[in-house]
């Protein structure tokens, strides 16, 4: 089975407001339960740091297999909980994740366990001056990260990180 969801009308406008919240827009968006990602292929063309490919704010997901690919400043894979807890986790068997200048993933408050994954980020060409201007392959923030087996990182570019972590756990 395959789905195609095109929707292009001022998203890009949208996403990045002049006044106000910046709204998430995702190709996946799960606010609490179970998510099985088990195949297929992933875009975030919008290029804004708030559109994803995959985004949850609550509950289990386990990426199983599938490419994901973020354009710009887009993020392949959010999970953005409110608490860090054991129902609030991120496991990553297999896949290969794609970004530019944005996250490749980004865990706020959560656990991320990581096994056989491929991480490419690639911000040849992109400006950058400061210390992570152009962002991480994996950024995890007042969390865990695991890593099982094993995990590819190819980098190209200036101004990012393979991994980032910050504040609790």
């Amino acid at each position: 089975v395959k789905v195609t969801v095109y929707v292009y009308q001022n998203v890009k406008n949208s996403a990045n407001p002049q006044e106000g919240t910046k709204p998430d827009y995702a190709a996946i968006k799960m606010q609490e339960g179970n998510l099985y990602v088990r195949g297929g292929t992933y875009y975030s063309y919008f290029g804004e740091d708030n559109t994803y490919c995959v985004d949850a704010t609550g509950g289990y997901m386990a990426v199983e297999s599938g490419d994901f690919y973020a354009y710009e400043s887009s993020v392949c894979v959010q999970c953005d909980y409110a608490v860090a807890d054991d129902n609030n986790y991120l496991r990553v068997t297999d896949g290969t994740f794609n970004s530019e200048v944005g996250d490749t993933v980004r865990v706020n408050n959560g656990r991320m366990t990581i096994q056989t994954v491929t991480f490419n980020k690639d911000a040849t060409g992109v400006s950058g001056s400061d210390y992570q201007d152009n962002g991480s392959a994996i950024n995890i923030a007042g969390g865990a990260l695991e890593i099982l087996n094993s995990a590819q990182f190819n980098l190209s570019g200036s101004y990012m990180d393979g991994i980032s972590a910050s504040g609790g756990n």
